[in-house]
C-alpha cells in the first residue's frame, strides 16, 4: 500500500471516530461552561471559532446540520430571503454520506434554478435554460439553442438571442461551432447548398469580402460577391474568365453585355486573352461597330459625339481637329460646304453655309455673305452690290457712305469713327482720301501735304533720308519704314521736271566753261616751262663744249 492510500485511510478512521464520539464529547461542554473568549463547544473542548469543515449550530461546532439548511456555515431552519436558493451537495464523512442543503443568493456557475433549487441538470419537462432558470420552452426573444455540457454530457439547452463567436453558425435552431462537411454556410446558417447564383468561397476569400472572421473554421461559405479582381463563374470566384465569356457584369463572367450596359471597356489583355467590363456609357469614345470603349478611333474612322462611326449621320458635317482627327459636327465652326466643314467658301455663303449663288431676295454681299441689306455699321460701295466696313459718316445726310460727297471729300478718323470733312488740319496730311496725322505717314514720299508712294507725274524725287530720325539699332527697326514730324511738312523732295532739266543744263554748261578756261590756263603755263627748259639745255651744252 502506498503512502497516499495510507493517509487517506487514516483520515477516514479519524473522522469516523470523531463522529461516533461526538455526543459523548459534547458532554464536556455541558459539564463545563464555555467562556466568551472561547464561546463554541467541540468534542475536545471550547474554541474561539469552529474549525474549518464544521458548522455553527447555536454554540456548538458540528460536522453536519442534519435536516437543517446551511447559511454561511451556520445551521438554520429556513434559508433567509437574501439567500433563498438551495444547493444540495452530497458529502462523504468517514463512512457516512451526508446531504448538505446550502443557502445561495444565486446559483453557482453551471447550475440552474428551478423552484428555488440549484440543479446540476434540468428535468426533461423543463430542459431549456434561460437567464439561469430551467424552463419548458425558449422565449421568442431568445429562439436559438446551444447545448450545455458537463463531463461530456448534455445537461441543459441554453436559450440565446444570437449565436456567439465560439458557436457562430445556426443549425436546426442550435448554435454550432462548425457545419457538417457536406453543408455550406449561408447567412450564418448551415445549409445544404448556396441558393440562386451565390458563389462558393473558402475562408480566406470570405474574409477578403468582409463576411467571415479569422477564427472561423475552414468550410464553404456562400457569398454574392467575390474578392477584388475575382469574378463569378459557375458559382466559383476566378481571376480569369473563359475566352468565350470574357465580359464582366456585376462581377460575373458573361458572354455578352446586357442591353442596360451594352458597351465594354478593356480591363487587361495578354497575347491570347482580353477581359472587358460592361458599362452603360463609355468614359472616352465608343466604337459603334464593336460597342467597345476606346481612347482613340481607329485610323480612317470618324468621331461623332464620342462615337467612332464610318460616316457622318444625316444633318451633320465632316470636320477635322488640329491633330488630323476627323469628327462629325452639327454646326461647323467655320463654313459648311457639301457635308463638310471648310475654312472658306469658294463663292458665297448664307449663315455659314456655302452657296454657288445668292437667292434673288438677297440684294447685297458683305465679305461673301449674302445679305438682304448691308449690315449695321457698313455701307454700300459704288457698284451697288458689295457692302464694306470702310465707311464714313456724312454729317449732311446722317448716314454712313463709302465715298464722301464733293464738298466734304476727305475722311478723318477719331475715337468715334470716320467722318467726311472738307479739308485736312495743319498737322495732317492726305493719305489717298483720308486725313491722317503726319506722324502716321509711313510712305516714302511726303510732298505738298500728301503721303505718297512716289512723286506726282511731272516731278522728280530728290532723295531725302526720312529714316534718319529712327534709331536703327532698335530691335523693332525695319528697313523702308519712314517717320515724319511736323517739321518735315516744310520739306518737299519732289521737284518739277523743268527745274531739274534747267539745273542739269546750267551745271553742265558751267562745268564745260570752267573746263575750257582751266585747260587754256594749264596749256600756257606748260609752253613757258618748255621754253625755259630748252634754254637751260642749250646753255648746258655750251658749257660742256668749252670745257
Amino acid at each position: 500500500m502506498d503512502t497516499l492510500s495510507l493517509v487517506f485511510l487514516t483520515g477516514i478512521t479519524l473522522l469516523t471516530v470523531l463522529v461516533m464520539t461526538s455526543e459523548a464529547h459534547n458532554k464536556i461542554c455541558l459539564d463545563r461552561y464555555c467562556s466568551d473568549k472561547k464561546p463554541y463547544c467541540t468534542p475536545v473542548g471550547c474554541v474561539f471559532h469552529c474549525p474549518k469543515g464544521t458548522f455553527y449550530n447555536d454554540s456548538d461546532c458540528v460536522i453536519h446540520c442534519g435536516d437543517m439548511f446551511i447559511d454561511n456555515r451556520t445551521c438554520v431552519l429556513l434559508c433567509p430571503n437574501t439567500s433563498h436558493l438551495v444547493q444540495e451537495q452530497i458529502v462523504v464523512q468517514g463512512l457516512q454520506f451526508y446531504k448538505y442543503k446550502i443557502c445561495k443568493n444565486v446559483c453557482p456557475l453551471h447550475m440552474f434554478e428551478l423552484n428555488d433549487m440549484c440543479l446540476d441538470t434540468c428535468p426533461d419537462n423543463k430542459g431549456y435554460v434561460h437567464r439561469g432558470k430551467c424552463i419548458a420552452e425558449c422565449p421568442n426573444t431568445s429562439p436559438y439553442h446551444m447545448n450545455i455540457f458537463s463531463n461530456n454530457r448534455i445537461v441543459a439547452i441554453e436559450c440565446i438571442s444570437s449565436c456567439s463567436s465560439g458557436t457562430p453558425f445556426l443549425k436546426s435552431g442550435y448554435c454550432v461551432s462548425v457545419c457538417n462537411k457536406t453543408e455550406v454556410v449561408f447567412e450564418g446558417k448551415c445549409s445544404q447548398r448556396c441558393p440562386g447564383e451565390l458563389n462558393h468561397l473558402n475562408l480566406q476569400s470570405c474574409i477578403a469580402v468582409g463576411k467571415c472572421k479569422n477564427e472561423w473554421p475552414e468550410q464553404v461559405y456562400c457569398s454574392s460577391t467575390c474578392p477584388e479582381n475575382y469574378y463569378s463563374f459557375n458559382k466559383t470566384c476566378t481571376s480569369k474568365c473563359p475566352v468565350e465569356m470574357n465580359k464582366i457584369f456585376n462581377a460575373k463572367c458573361i458572354s455578352a453585355c446586357p442591353r442596360s450596359h451594352p458597351y465594354h471597356v478593356m480591363l487587361w489583355k495578354s497575347v491570347s486573352e482580353k477581359l472587358y467590363s460592361c458599362t452603360d456609357k463609355c468614359p472616352v469614345k465608343t466604337n459603334v461597330a464593336t460597342l467597345e470603349c476606346v481612347t482613340y478611333c481607329d485610323k480612317g474612322a470618324i468621331t461623332f459625339k464620342d462615337k467612332c462611326v464610318e460616316s457622318c449621320p444625316q444633318n451633320t458635317y465632316l470636320s477635322s481637329k488640329t491633330n488630323d482627327e476627323k469628327i462629325c459636327v452639327e454646326v461647323c465652326p467655320t463654313f459648311a460646304y457639301k457635308d463638310k466643314c471648310v475654312d472658306t467658301c469658294p463663292k458665297f455663303f448664307i449663315n455659314k453655309t456655302c452657296v454657288d449663288s445668292c437667292p434673288s431676295f438677297y440684294k447685297t454681299l458683305y465679305k461673301k455673305s449674302c445679305e438682304v441689306s448691308c449690315p449695321v455699321n457698313t455701307c454700300l460701295t459704288m457698284d451697288g452690290v458689295n457692302c464694306t466696313d470702310d465707311c464714313s459718316f456724312n454729317v449732311e445726310t446722317g448716314k454712313l457712305v463709302c465715298v464722301c460727297p464733293e464738298h466734304f471729300p476727305y475722311k478723318r478718323k477719331n475715337s468715334s469713327g470716320s467722318f467726311c470733312v472738307s479739308h485736312c488740319e495743319n498737322h495732317e496730311v492726305l493719305d489717298e482720301d483720308r486725313c491722317i496725322n503726319v506722324t502716321e505717314c509711313n510712305r516714302p514720299v511726303l510732298s505738298q501735304g500728301q503721303c505718297l508712294d512716289e512723286c506726282p507725274l511731272g516731278y522728280f524725287y530728290m532723295s531725302y533720308d526720312y529714316t534718319k530720325e529712327i534709331n536703327k539699332t532698335d530691335a523693332n527697326f525695319e528697313e523702308n519704314i519712314y517717320k515724319y514730324t511736323d517739321d518735315n511738312l516744310r520739306d518737299d523732295p519732289c521737284e518739277l521736271v523743268q527745274n531739274v532739266y534747267f539745273g542739269v543744263f546750267f551745271f553742265g554748261f558751267s562745268s564745260l566753261f570752267y573746263g575750257v578756261v582751266y585747260y587754256f590756263h594749264v596749256s600756257t603755263k606748260r609752253v613757258t616751262c618748255l621754253l625755259h627748259l630748252k634754254k637751260r639745255l642749250k646753255h648746258w651744252r655750251v658749257v660742256k663744249e668749252q670745257s
